[in-house]
This record gives C-alpha cells, sequence and structure tokens, in this order.
C-alpha cells in the first residue's frame, strides 16, 4: 500500500474540478442537444425520387419546417437561461467539491474517482489525460512509468471484445473501459491515506 497525504488528494480533486469547470464553461448540454435535433432534421429530408404527390406536399413540409425553425428560435433564449441556471449550479457544486478535505476521502484511487472523478459524459481523451495526471501526482515515479493508460485500454477494449466473441451476441453493455482501468490500477496499486 502507499501512503498518501491529504494535499496529494486535494490536488487530484482540484485537478478534476477545474478541468470540469473549465468544460462546463465551454460546452453546453442543452445547446448541443439542439442542434443536433434541428440539423437531424434537416438532414433527414430526402430530395430525389420524389412522386408527383411528394412535390404537391413539398411547399407545406417547408412551412412546418420552417414553422419548427422559428418555434425553436423562439425558445432559444428560454434554454440558454435554463442552460446557464444549469451550469451555475454544477460549478458551484464543483467549487464546493474543491473545499473538501482528505479526511472525507477513506478509500482507493477507484473511490476517489467515483466521486471526484471526471465521468463519462467527458470527452475519453480528456478523461485519459485528467487520470493521468492523478497518478502522477499520486504515486511514485517508478510505479508512473509502469502504468500506460493506454495499453491498460487497449486490454480491457481486447477483453470485452472476447467475452462479446465468446456469448456469440452483438448488443453486450459493458461498464465504462476507463473505470476499469481505474479499478485495476486501485487493485494493483492500493493507497492508504496517512
Amino acid at each position: 500500500m502507499l501512503n498518501v497525504n491529504e494535499e496529494q488528494i486535494m490536488t487530484c480533486i482540484r485537478l478534476s474540478a477545474d478541468y470540469q469547470i473549465q468544460y462546463l464553461k465551454n460546452h453546453s448540454s442543452r445547446y448541443d442537444e439542439l442542434t443536433m435535433d434541428v440539423l437531424g432534421v434537416l438532414q433527414d429530408i430526402k430530395h430525389t425520387g420524389l412522386s408527383f404527390k411528394q412535390v404537391l406536399v413539398l411547399p407545406f413540409v417547408f412551412l412546418l419546417i420552417t414553422a419548427f425553425l422559428l418555434f425553436t428560435i423562439s425558445i432559444i433564449p428560454f434554454m440558454v437561461f435554463l442552460d446557464f441556471i444549469d451550469r451555475f449550479k454544477a460549478i458551484k457544486k464543483l467549487r464546493q467539491n474543491k473545499r473538501l478535505s482528505a479526511s472525507d476521502y477513506d478509500g482507493s484511487l477507484n473511490d476517489l474517482w467515483y466521486q471526484f472523478g471526471v465521468n463519462k459524459r467527458h470527452p475519453n481523451g480528456e478523461r485519459i489525460e485528467v487520470l493521468q495526471h492523478w497518478i502522477t501526482v499520486l504515486y511514485p515515479i517508478t510505479t508512473v512509468n509502469s502504468l500506460n493508460i493506454n495499453s491498460l485500454l487497449e486490454a480491457t477494449y481486447t477483453r470485452q471484445y472476447e467475452t462479446r466473441k465468446r456469448m456469440k451476441v452483438t448488443c453486450v453493455l459493458f461498464t465504462d473501459a476507463l473505470d476499469n482501468v481505474v479499478e485495476d490500477i486501485s487493485n494493483d496499486f492500493p493507497l492508504y491515506v496517512d
């Protein structure tokens, strides 16, 4: 077991919270979903191979699409306001997490990642980067050099593929691969607090 002090844990919590705050400031889940919905409607329209009846209905379809777009545009300020409130609450919560002490933590790397880590709603590459920073902070340099997150992820993906193949099904739900890697690291290199 590796001895971890309160400052190391707080550094990890701050790294994760800072990343998530920055991500929330730059990304709006509501706006992204709305954009994809509107673009999806416009991309689903087929313009070729139309019959005579479909051509006659086409002006009404365009009127409906225009009405939908006008409705969407009219609710955007309300959506932006709701999004602002949601982001404000999330950022406030993350800032409160930054003030927690290591005495609030008494578990493993897996527990720490589950409570304060970057969840799977964020891009995987950035989650890997945050985890790599955590490992650099929490573990000695020899352990850091021996751990390769990408190869551990590849091994996890391979295990999942082999399981899917062995079961002879196409749809098997697994837990997040990066969360599995964190659990493996946590089991192989346990931590304890001073």
